[in-house]
């Protein structure tokens, strides 16, 4: 497929399969329509620029795996919508970057309270309930030093938090959207993410937060395949058969167990797994 005009597919109502894709113009991925794509992409002097709920597709594992190429001052972005907010608190998304060597304070530069972590895992040593040194872990780090302050390029593959941008200005800022945009080369192929297990604490859970690097949704079940550990069908898997995503339904409160004077609740987690979900 060559793009040599405009083209939106929402206004043409089609999703793209091709072979190949070549873009000289802009292509315009449209929230609810796929751009699927078998081997390698070229934008020479184009764009691709890809709505919220829209996705972009390579097909290909390994050394199958097709390639994506910016040339001639060509360019590739991807807008993300946060969920709408209807206060002013401090609202977290879980963060993965699509493209290569995105810098997060370039992608974020107005997070509200100026808030942007990753999840040390290395650093997450849970034997105690908080305050106390009863040897009953309760799922919180003990010295509350798991979550860095990030800077500087978002590591492919691995997940940040960031807080929303500050809602705006009365009258009426209810319900707001934080929008965000990650421009650059879209990352295509295999990646391998570094995982830490703690087994100086062996009650614990080894929480690791990673993220999707690519400009489209993934399949949980083909991940779930490649990635979890199955003494007899996958020896070599590393993960537990459980994703848990961060749905944020609740504000921070001091009555929540924590590190902090107001902490999160721990429920506010929707969890997948091989059989299904819960919300």
């Amino acid at each position: 497929v060559i793009i040599d005009a405009p083209y939106n597919t929402a206004t043409v109502n089609e999703n793209i399969n091709a072979c190949s894709l070549t873009v000289y113009n802009i292509l315009t991925i449209s929230d609810g329509f796929s751009v699927q794509v078998a081997n390698d992409v070229i934008v020479d002097g184009g764009e691709i620029n890809i709505s919220s709920q829209g996705a972009l597709i390579q097909n290909g594992d390994a050394g199958s795996a097709g390639t994506f190429t910016l040339q001639n001052a060509g360019t590739a972005s991807l807008i993300k919508n946060t969920r709408e907010y209807s206060d002013d608190g401090l609202h977290y998304t879980y963060w993965s970057s699509p493209v290569e060597n995105a810098n997060i304070t370039a992608v974020f530069p107005n997070p509200d309270d100026n808030r942007r972590y990753y999840f040390d895992a290395a650093l997450f040593l849970d034997s105690h309930s908080v305050g106390t040194n009863n040897g009953i872990p309760d799922d919180i780090d003990d010295d509350g030093n798991d979550w860095q302050v990030a800077s500087a390029l978002m590591s492919t593959g691995v997940g940040y938090a960031v807080t929303a941008v500050a809602p705006p200005p009365v009258p009426n800022p209810f319900p707001y959207t934080s929008s965000d945009n990650f421009t650059g080369k879209f990352n295509t192929g295999d990646f391998n993410v570094r995982l830490y297990r703690n087994d100086n604490e062996l009650n614990d859970f080894n929480w690791n937060l990673i993220g999707n690097p690519y400009p489209s949704a993934i399949s949980t079940d083909a991940f779930f395949t490649e990635n979890v550990h199955d003494v007899n069908v996958n020896p070599t898997g590393t993960l537990e058969g459980v994703i848990y995503l961060w749905t944020h339904n609740s504000t921070a409160s001091a009555a929540n167990t924590g590190n902090q004077a107001y902490n999160f609740n721990q429920d506010d987690y929707a969890i997948i797994n091989f059989v299904g979900g819960v919300s």
